[in-house]
């Protein structure tokens, strides 16, 4: 009924008014006030200013500027992605109607913005004027083929959360700025740091290079993603990870000189009783110190392994795809949840008639993403079998999800 009150045009439901006792009249207008502020905060709750051309853009600031100026209240996430096309027709109007819709917000506690080396100045000026007005708790920043007024931010405190990531290249300038941020914001729970540095160096970016020294209070981090970097755990860097639950490492840069190996890292983790209950990683670097450390403890919620389609040595990966259903998921089937496990290779970890026996004992599963090998189990006989594994799950209120394997086409 609702719905199809709201799909109807306001000047609709205005004759229909017309056409009412007061009475009834009044209790129309209320309900559409009721179904307006419930609506509203929702329906507003993030503005988007993103890149698709210029024309674009300025008729959606001018479509959010006739808006009533009660809905800048609404606004809680601002994303931001401004073309930058280096022409300078519209630049004026969209200067203009930028400032003018992004002063209109009062309530922000999240800042997205995608920068450009191409980005006028006066996009930073306002932004920081911005940011000084209110009270952010998130910012994410993706620094694009650099930007020379990113230093202008390194002065915000007291963030919740903090995503740096930079394309195609990290400046060591622009490094500094995000650990300055991080410094600033002693109550930071939520850290994500993504370079774009591939080769393991020594001058690759090192974790060490972000987080606060020696002698600084250790950050509350309860979530860390890390991408691209040389990660050593040693006595600076572990004191921010004693509070974590949520890590995700991806294309970890192991050299000599503050970069430790996978096996280095998860060993660490399991000495220093640090408990994680969300683990997201490559599939590739599964190995003997991963397996290890899950089942040192009980707690484990989330997994997710995934390929990325990077090859890796697929008779190395039966022996511990083999080791995983059938020593570590019995050892974490109390606690688990959640477990994605993507390959775009026909090997041990696709879904099959032994894998499913592993999960029967995983009670608390909720939600399970696995890969079938459709080359195979090209018969629909033997395709049959294999998903009649999943059976486990029906009683339940799970969702799958089965990507499937073509060694041909590499696809999932």
């Amino acid at each position: 009924m609702i719905v199809d009150i709201l799909q109807l045009p306001p000047e609709v439901i205005e004759g229909i008014g017309h056409r009412l006792e007061p009475p009834e009249n009044r209790k129309l207008r209320l309900v559409c006030q009721q179904i307006r502020q419930a609506i509203e905060p929702q329906a507003f709750e993030t503005l988007y200013l993103t890149k698709r051309d210029l024309p674009w853009l300025l008729k959606r600031l001018e479509a959010y500027g006739s808006q009533t100026t009660r809905v800048g209240l609404f606004v809680k996430t601002l994303v931001i992605h401004i073309p930058t096309t280096g022409q300078e027709t519209g630049m004026g109007r969209l200067k203009e109607l930028f400032q003018r819709a992004i002063f209109s917000l009062r309530n922000v506690k999240a800042l997205s913005w995608i920068s450009g080396d191409l980005d006028p100045p006066w996009i930073v000026n306002i932004l920081l004027a911005h940011i000084h007005s209110i009270v952010m708790e998130h910012f994410q920043v993706y620094i694009n083929y650099g930007h020379t007024n990113f230093g202008a931010f390194k002065n915000i405190q007291n963030l919740r959360s903090f995503s740096f990531r930079s394309w195609p290249f990290t400046d060591a300038k622009d490094m500094s700025y995000a650990s300055q941020i991080i410094l600033n914001s002693p109550r930071l729970s939520n850290l994500k740091i993504s370079t774009s540095c591939y080769t393991a160096t020594s001058t690759a970016p090192r974790l060490h290079d972000f987080l606060p020294p020696r002698g600084c209070d250790p950050l509350p981090l309860e979530t860390l993603a890390l991408e691209c970097l040389r990660i050593l755990l040693d006595d600076i860097t572990l004191p921010h990870f004693r509070s974590l639950k949520y890590l995700r490492i991806r294309n970890n840069l192991v050299n000599p000189e503050f970069g430790s190996t996978y096996t280095q890292i998860w060993d660490t983790l399991r000495q220093e009783s640090i408990h994680l209950t969300t683990i997201d990683c490559n599939l590739g670097i599964v190995e003997e110190g991963l397996m290890a450390y899950l089942m040192s403890y009980q707690g484990t919620k989330s997994l997710e392994f995934d390929s990325e389609h990077q090859w890796y040595d697929s008779k190395k990966a039966d022996v511990v795809a083999h080791r995983f259903f059938l020593e570590v998921v019995p050892k974490i089937c109390q606690s688990l949840e959640r477990l994605i496990v993507n390959t775009h290779i026909s090997n041990g970890w696709c879904f099959s008639e032994e894998t499913s026996e592993a999960f029967k004992s995983c009670k608390r599963l909720r939600e399970l993403q696995v890969s079938i090998d459709v080359v195979g189990n090209e018969t629909t006989e033997s395709f049959e079998k294999v998903a009649s594994g999943l059976k486990f799950l029906e009683k339940r209120t799970s969702r799958e999800a089965i990507p499937w394997v073509d060694p041909w086409s590499k696809k999932r």
